[in-house]
């Protein structure tokens, strides 16, 4: 008996000396949206990184370009973000909705700049000037072979003259041809620019994922959240956070995961290429210039919205302007001195303003049915003030002019609003008989001539939008 048990002990003692065991650790980013003043402490985190271990990856969750002036008024519209990204060695990135805003042809000039390659399996470019995109990539460390599948959006949030010619699918869908990639890898990994609820969905239906790195919907997870037993991460926005989680091999299959977000702002370790490309970067006089002095802080984006929608109806003449508040990037317009570059900052896409001819009555539905899509408040406003009150599964919408008289159901206002509003009928529903006037102006341009004849602004932020408890 005790010869046995020796046996087994000696044989099971040989076992544990031959198990494999390897460490990956995946760093990543999503949502960067042209922010690249704390570049030079990304580029330290994962150059440390890289010395402590063996086996790095660093991965994009798509969405690099549009919301610093920088980037995005570059000669080279996004030059600069990719240039950093190359300089870091990246290993794959997905292409966020925001990577078309500067069009076709320019994203094709960026991803041929770039080292690494955008993977999107989703995405159909054949009659685009956008090169193919591989649907996944396979990478080996330490003998692991790794498979990385990107998807995309199936409706991207982009300007609908952007995706002209592009083919998207739905993203269940194609990552079920994938799926089988399990059987061929070591580690799995879902690379996604679309948001968290669906990354939930997708790690439902196909458990075989073992790490979802996502992106789109800006969502701080500080350790990840668990579905379906696959680990589903995302590092906020801005370049705020970087995601680092570590998945640990035994014998060639996955025995833990663990995630958790890294702070920029307490990092104190600043990489020195980095550093002086951005501060070269950052050298435009003509985005620091001043505009205005505001006398006081506007803080959240809906105030800000209405801020620049009361620009704009002052600088066109309509009636009424609308903004949509997705449509604002910046939390806060400070007290003091107000560059042509913050402004940019707060409304980035350059979106043309359109005019349209509508009654009381479609002002009054369009608010309705654009509440009921997105189900909160989504416009900015100038002209009008309103209240929604739910009731049931229906709203009803009250409209005020300024002078507190309601909005004449009968009588037609000229509303004017960005061309992304004006062409996304899914989110926006225009009336039918609908003409929009293009005005040749963009919003952000229209609200800086605004200020450049008003060198002195005092604003009272007020509230244009407002929800009412139902009965």
């Amino acid at each position: 008996m005790r010869s046995r048990l020796l046996i087994f002990f000696l044989l099971f003692s040989l076992s544990s000396c031959n198990d494999r065991e390897t460490e990956i650790v995946i760093l990543s980013l999503n949502d960067m949206h042209g922010y690249i003043d704390d570049w030079d402490k990304v580029a330290a985190y994962v150059s440390e990184q890289r010395e402590r271990h063996p086996n790095v990856l660093l991965l994009s969750a798509g969405d690099l370009f549009s919301g610093n002036p920088v980037v995005d008024f570059y000669p080279h519209k996004g030059y600069p973000v990719i240039d950093l990204m190359n300089d870091l060695r990246f290993d794959a990135s997905v292409p966020g909705n925001h990577e078309f805003d500067y069009g076709q042809e320019t994203l094709a000039k960026r991803i041929a700049q770039a080292n690494f390659p955008f993977v999107c399996a989703n995405l159909n470019t054949d009659s685009s000037p956008i090169p193919a995109m591989p649907p996944y990539i396979q990478l080996v460390k330490s003998g692991e072979t790794i498979s990385i599948v990107g998807l995309t959006q199936e409706r991207p949030e982009a300007h609908s003259n952007m995706l002209k010619k592009l083919r998207f699918s739905n993203p269940q869908s194609e990552f079920e041809k994938y799926a089988p990639l399990r059987q061929k890898s070591n580690l799995l990994i879902a690379l996604t620019h679309i948001g968290l609820p669906e990354d939930s969905l997708l790690a439902m239906r196909f458990g075989e994922i073992d790490l979802i790195v996502g992106g789109h919907t800006h969502t701080r997870l500080d350790s990840g959240v668990v579905a379906n037993g696959v680990l589903i991460t995302q590092a906020y926005r801005y370049a705020r956070c970087i995601g680092h989680t570590t998945v640990t091999l035994r014998n060639g299959r996955v025995a833990s995961k663990r995630s958790h977000l890294v702070d920029v702002a307490q990092l104190t370790q600043r990489d020195t290429l980095a550093a002086r490309k951005v501060k070269e970067y950052n050298n435009n006089p003509a985005l620091n210039h001043a505009v205005a002095t505001l006398a006081n802080t506007i803080a959240g984006r809906m105030n800000i919205g209405n801020f620049f929608c009361d620009a704009m109806r002052s600088e066109t003449g309509a009636d009424i302007v609308l903004q949509n508040v997705k449509g604002i990037r910046l939390d806060t317009l400070h007290q003091g001195k107000i560059t042509v570059g913050r402004l940019y900052c707060a409304d980035p896409f350059g979106n043309e303003i359109v005019c349209f001819d509508m009654t009381g009555n479609a002002v009054k539905q369009f608010i309705q049915t654009t509440y009921l899509h997105f189900n909160r408040i989504d416009l900015c406003a100038s002209g009008i003030s309103y209240k929604i009150q739910p009731a049931g599964g229906d709203v009803t919408v009250t409209v005020t002019l300024p002078n507190g008289e309601p909005l004449n159901p009968d009588k037609r206002y000229s509303v004017a609003m960005n061309s992304y509003m004006a062409t996304k009928p899914a989110e926006y529903k225009l009336p039918l008989d609908a003409n929009g006037k293009k005005l040749g102006a963009a919003t952000v341009e229209t609200v800086i001539n605004h200020l450049k004849k008003n060198k002195f602004i005092s604003y009272a932020s007020p509230l244009r939008g407002e929800i009412l408890n139902p009965d």
